[in-house]
This record gives structure tokens, C-alpha cells and sequence, in this order.
């Protein structure tokens, strides 16, 4: 996976190169009608950030890794996505 330097919030991450755009277009135009969206996970001991696009009605599709390092920040697909969408509710 090809990453960049990003500061978000304050702090520097190695974000996937494209995953702003994957989430921006995950939707394909249809807004909430939409089956698509990208789960976002974090990588708390390389302060890596990477998403897997999913496709599921019901949104009941994920992925799941058994490091206690890496973390899934929610599901995401968003027109107006920006990065720092990542750790507002956080």
C-alpha cells in the first residue's frame, strides 16, 4: 500500500494514497440510496490509515482484524468527505 504524510488534527498519519477519493466516490451519486462505503481502519502502532470498500444492502458487510493495534474508525461514503471527517466524534 502506497502511503503519504497527512497532519490531521494536529497529529501526522500515513493515509492510503486515494482513500479521500474512494470515499468521496464510494457512493456512485446515490447518496443514502447507496449500497457502497469504505471502512476506514487505523494502525495505532504505525499511525497508518487504509480503508476496504464494501458493497452491502444493509450496510451489514465489514471487516475485521484481531491486532489489538488496529482499530476501525466507522463506514464512510461521503461526497463532501475531507480527512478530518475521520476523528470528529472521537
Amino acid at each position: 500500500m502506497e502511503t503519504i504524510k497527512r497532519i490531521i488534527g494536529g497529529k501526522t498519519y500515513n493515509v492510503e494514497r486515494g482513500l479521500a477519493r474512494s470515499i468521496r466516490n464510494a457512493d456512485d451519486g446515490r447518496g443514502g440510496y447507496s449500497n457502497s462505503y469504505i471502512q476506514v481502519f487505523h494502525d495505532k502502532s504505525t499511525d497508518e490509515l487504509w480503508g476496504t470498500y464494501h458493497n452491502s444492502i444493509g450496510r451489514n458487510s465489514w471487516t475485521e482484524y484481531h491486532d489489538d493495534d488496529i482499530d476501525s474508525l466507522g463506514f464512510f461514503a461521503d461526497k463532501n468527505f475531507v480527512l478530518e471527517d475521520l476523528f470528529r466524534d472521537r
